[in-house]
């Protein structure tokens, strides 16, 4: 049987049958069964080399998975319009002192920034 080993996995979480695994930009659940005895990533928490059946490597899409998950803009326009329209909604000139919504309205675009790598 072939195998296929897949530098600087991380496993995030495991069930009786699968394991999370962070690999690359993404994350996958690798079943247990196609996980190859000298596997360094076993179990939520290893990290390292992942040893699978080739036949599910290529399946999983992983022969040739990219270094980086693909371009994101640094802006996003429409984004930004459909924010600044719910954030005049919730201000808290409108919502009586009220700026709790606001304020996980911001939180959200400031996530969404720092993610794509934006202005904040």
């Amino acid at each position: 049987m072939s195998v296929a080993a897949i530098p600087g996995v991380q496993a995030r979480h495991a069930t009786s049958k699968a394991l999370l695994c962070r690999i690359g930009w993404r994350e996958l659940w690798v079943p247990l069964s196609q996980i190859e005895f000298g596997s360094e990533v076993r179990r939520a928490g290893d990290s390292g080399a992942l040893l699978v059946s080739a036949w599910w490597a290529e399946r999983a899409g992983l022969a040739h998975e990219p270094e980086a998950p693909p371009a994101l803009p640094a802006r996003l326009p429409k984004s930004e319009q459909v924010y600044k329209r719910i954030i005049f909604e919730v201000h808290p000139d409108r919502n009586h002192g009220d700026g709790t919504a606001a304020r996980c309205v911001n939180a959200l675009w400031q996530a969404v920034q720092k993610e794509i790598g934006g202005c904040p």
